[in-house]
């Protein structure tokens, strides 16, 4: 393979081959990832099947951000291209394309609103459940994002996985090799390589070698294409896969990664709302942040906004799906209520107020905006629970799950809330 690849010049349509050759020189693939500084190395891109939706080939630019070559401009402007191809439900025109859209935008921007809405798409429509390669590459990108918090969906996808697999040791129809890898990546990332579903689909992958020591077959208007991908998932297989010692490469980086989330679980980040920003593209991870925070509650919820027109309905759900989960909220008088949205206002305290059992209370000296989730993480901006803050406004904020933050700001609600009144009705 590499013989030949190398008569011609380095392309980025090569990522996924020079990758695996990576993983086995690591001075290849230094050499290709210098490569990707010169313009040509990303000559008609846009053009490659590879990145073209009708072939579900985008998984591979996940290999991009693995070589360290994501944060190229030319990548930058081809992931943005992909987010503009994402419909306003949050999919892609496939779901292979959507699973590998879904895990680049996790590596490149976890909180933006394309990662967030396809997500929801996958989850809603349990592409856990589908078939074994949109599983697999699923799985993968929930490990990477947040392990703890879809472990549920993570396991139930793993036991589709071990009972889908074929008697040969083999996952999926055309693609068996490509289907075959990807599967063993998620079970030996979670599971362990020690297992009968690692063991049967490491036979599978070494008993198809043939004799040339390539893997997979020469379609006719594929050819030799096809036959370097089915070649590299399984090289890639063996080397990531396949127990040369106590750990394998797939277990050693989910430890990795849980380590980051780990880390990254009390480590504090900034997120805005900006109407205009990069590529002229609105941005309301406040928005989103404060949406995800609602949901994941399930003892308290406490909330300080000087004014409030959004999130009532979310807010009511929660109390009518769980009246277990204790609701406090403190904003601003009704005569401090002004503006085009003043009358929806005044009518969201009133039913805010009737949900929650009269925990809503009002004090006229408050500046801040905070949100309180289950004495767990805190997000403190300059945000109001409006319309116009969290779209139309420049605002800024910083979530943590950093304790001692969390126990100060509980205590500073505390002390606002014991100095606030009930609800004036009139």
């Amino acid at each position: 393979m590499l013989e030949i690849k190398l008569k011609e010049k380095y392309h980025s349509s090569d990522i996924f081959l020079f990758f695996t050759l990576g993983c086995c020189d690591v001075n290849i693939g230094n050499e290709f990832k210098k490569a990707s500084m010169r313009d040509d190395f990303w000559e008609n891109l846009w053009i490659d099947p590879m990145f073209h939706g009708t072939e579900g080939n985008l998984h591979m630019a996940y290999h991009f951000y693995e070589m360290g070559i994501s944060s190229n401009n030319n990548f930058v402007e081809l992931f943005n291209s992909c987010k503009e191809e994402q419909t306003v439900m949050g999919n892609y025109w496939n779901s292979d394309d959507h699973v590998g859209f879904l895990r680049l935008a996790v590596a490149m921007e976890p909180y933006c609103e394309s990662t967030r809405n396809a997500l929801q798409f996958s989850i809603q429509n349990k592409h856990h459940l589908l078939e074994p390669f949109e599983c697999s590459v699923f799985i993968l990108a929930l490990t990477e994002l947040d392990f703890n918090k879809y472990a549920g969906i993570i396991n139930e996808g793993i036991r589709f996985l071990r009972e889908s697999q074929k008697e040969d040791g083999s996952w999926g129809d055309l693609f068996c090799i490509r289907d075959t890898h990807y599967a063993l990546k998620a079970i030996s990332r979670t599971n362990g390589i020690f297992n009968n579903c690692v063991t049967n689909g490491l036979k599978y992958i070494i008993n198809n070698q043939d004799r040339s020591g390539a893997w997979g077959i020469f379609f006719e208007k594929e050819g030799f294409r096809s036959r370097i991908d089915e070649s590299c998932f399984a090289l890639l297989s063996l080397i990531q896969t396949a127990p040369p010692s106590s750990i394998s490469y797939e277990e050693f980086k989910f430890r990795d990664i849980l380590f980051k989330q780990q880390k990254a679980t009390y480590k504090p980040y900034f997120i805005h709302t900006s109407p205009i920003y990069e590529n002229d593209r609105p941005v309301r991870a406040i928005y989103n942040k404060i949406k995800d925070m609602l949901l994941n509650a399930n003892e308290n919820i406490r909330i300080i906004s000087p004014y409030v027109d959004m999130y009532y309905e979310d807010i009511i759900n929660i109390k009518v799906l769980n009246p277990r989960v204790e609701i406090q909220i403190i904003t601003r008088p009704r005569k401090d209520i002004k503006g085009a949205r003043e009358r929806i206002a005044k009518n969201v305290l009133d039913l805010l107020n009737i949900s929650i059992s009269g925990n809503l209370r009002t004090q006229e000296l408050i500046h801040s905006r905070l949100i309180i989730i289950d004495d767990k993480e805190i997000l403190i901006s300059s945000a109001d629970l409006t319309r116009e803050s969290l779209f139309d406004e420049f605002n800024a904020g910083i979530y943590t799950r950093d304790d001692d933050s969390v126990k100060r700001c509980i205590d500073y609600f505390n002390n606002v809330w014991n100095e606030s009144d009930k609800l004036n009705q009139s």
